[in-house]
């Protein structure tokens, strides 16, 4: 069972707590704050508590498998681990690209530029596409039951977030994000289709 357990933290804790520390990293501390009147805040942290509910319940999932399972990981959970680093390494490298202009709900700082580097040069909003690369990858190693409301919950709330947080820079910004939004793609448009921002 030790080894297990080390599988598990080392497999995923460790990627899980090199993000949070990439986070504590690239994020100055000021933007960990409250905003203040240099921004316009449209939208705070609300909704993604779903994200953090589906997370831990996943989190937990994936640990049970790992530690308590004596079974070998089947070719699915390898497929989900690896969605699981991807997630994690696409967050960590969106975190670096938008340092300072990071805010977990939607904000428009005054000095705010469109990040154009990194993922940001053909991905908007990688961070939400991290977190759901997280969670399916998760999600590999927990019963259906379990999964599959886990996904679709975070998979409705990205789409949500995206549309909403794309209508709201395009309303705050004006042309500089309607070019960016013409050259880039996100997982709505992948899905789906790209729609107008109204």
């Amino acid at each position: 069972m030790s080894v297990h357990v080390f599988s598990f933290i080392l497999g995923i804790l460790a990627p899980y707590f090199t993000e949070q520390y990439a986070y504590s990293r690239f994020i100055p501390a000021a933007n960990k704050q409250v905003a203040n009147n240099t921004q316009t805040v449209s939208q705070g942290y609300g909704w993604r508590f779903i994200w953090d509910i589906a997370y831990l319940i996943l989190f937990i999932g994936a640990g049970y498998r790992i530690i308590m399972l004596t079974a070998a990981l089947s070719i699915w959970e390898w497929l989900g681990y690896f969605c699981f680093l991807s997630g994690v390494a696409l967050r960590i490298w969106a975190l670096k690209e938008i340092g300072s202009f990071y805010d977990p709900g939607i904000a428009v700082k005054s000095d705010h530029q469109m990040i154009r580097t990194g993922p940001y040069r053909l991905l908007r909003h990688p961070l939400h596409l991290g977190t759901l690369l997280q969670i399916s990858g998760l999600a590999f190693f927990s019963p259906i039951w379990l999964a599959l409301p886990a996904v679709l919950a975070s998979l409705w709330l990205c789409l949500y977030l995206n549309h909403t947080e794309d209508v709201i820079h395009s309303r705050l910004l004006g042309s500089s994000f309607n070019s960016y939004y013409s050259q880039t793609w996100d997982i709505v448009d992948l899905i789906f289709w790209k729609r107008g921002l109204e």
